[in-house]
């Protein structure tokens, strides 16, 4: 790889984002945990509420996991922010608040990952450590015409030490980023801009005519259908709430449901969808007197914003609630 044509292209076309303003390993964690499995767009807003009102370790740690929850309901996969809490907990008791420097304790603070771990060493510490997220599987693959399967594991051992090798040639700070920076905006998955990369001279895929079939995966993600009856129940201006036992969405306040058809003496309001990484929910939403639950929280509906709700059942609420205010 010419690491020097790929570090001065990324000096020359990086977007403006704003955590590559800082050398803050805790702006750069969080940073990298909001980006997981979402996009950049949805991502920046959310960071920027989410480092003004947690701008430390401590003011994160010592807030209660349902004000986390709560400030980025509507992002999704909201176990890594649990995980992103109890990191702080932990970074807050064990090594007072002071995010650590070696690759060894930040490998131990609690769901932080092989990926995160080399991401945060790299480009807050400039150390080399790789960190092989989608992005860099599919430029190493095409830059060297890597067609083995990228979803076997000693497929993407081989792209990992690969670009373990790299990084130890280059400025690291950069190189992680100009890396992941190229697969976001140039080698992208479909419809790859090839004429604009900085590599192109070497790129092994795109001398033999192998863009779109590297890299190549036969992981196929299965779409579990699930079918519920979903409650909506008032109590003198209070809504019904459960508190998740789902760990998909641990920490959130979820509508009464139960997993089933409906009933025919149940009158339906309307039906939802919601479409999660591995499932699809179809709710048949009714409105009932009453539901047997030990758990059930009473929220007041001028409350309700103050409690963090999946999107999935926060769009039946806000329907709800409009509709409800229209009467």
């Amino acid at each position: 790889m010419n690491i020097g044509a790929l570090e001065q292209w990324y000096q020359n076309h990086q977007r403006d984002l704003p955590f590559r303003h800082t050398k803050n390993p805790y702006a750069i964690w969080v940073s990298e945990v909001m980006l997981q499995q979402t996009q950049m767009e949805t991502v920046l807003p959310y960071y920027a509420r989410f480092m003004t009102r947690f701008p430390t370790i401590e003011s994160l740690a010592k807030a209660t996991l349902e004000d986390v929850l709560t400030l980025v309901q509507g992002i999704g996969y909201y176990r890594r922010f649990k995980l992103l809490y109890l990191g702080a907990q932990y970074l807050l008791q064990v090594h007072q608040g002071i995010f650590p420097t070696t690759y060894q304790e930040v490998r131990s603070i609690p769901g932080v990952g092989e990926y995160t771990s080399g991401a945060i060493m790299s480009i807050a510490f400039n150390q080399p450590y790789a960190a092989m997220d989608g992005n860099v599987i599919r430029v190493i693959s095409r830059l060297l015409g890597i067609e083995e399967n990228t979803s076997v594991s000693s497929t993407r051992k081989k792209i990992h030490s690969i670009h373990q090798t790299f990084i130890e040639q280059a400025t690291p700070r950069i190189y992680t980023q100009a890396v992941m920076e190229l697969g976001a905006l140039i080698c992208k998955p479909q419809s790859p801009l090839c004429e604009k990369c900085p590599l192109k001279t070497e790129c092994v895929a795109l001398k033999e005519g192998l863009i779109h079939r590297i890299p190549s995966s036969d992981k196929v993600i299965t779409i579990k259908q699930r079918k519920f009856v979903t409650f909506i129940v008032w109590r003198d201006n209070h809504l019904a709430f459960i508190p998740s036992k789902n760990a998909l969405l641990e920490g959130m306040y979820l509508l009464p449901q139960v997993e089933r058809e409906r009933k025919q003496d149940e009158t339906l309001i309307d039906t939802f969808f919601h479409v999660f990484s591995h499932q699809k929910w179809t709710m048949d939403v009714v409105e009932v007197d009453d539901f047997d639950d030990k758990d059930i929280q009473w929220i007041h509906r001028d409350n309700i914003d103050s409690i963090p709700i999946p999107q999935a059942h926060k769009k039946i609420v806000k329907t709800i609630l409009l509709a409800k205010k229209s009467v």
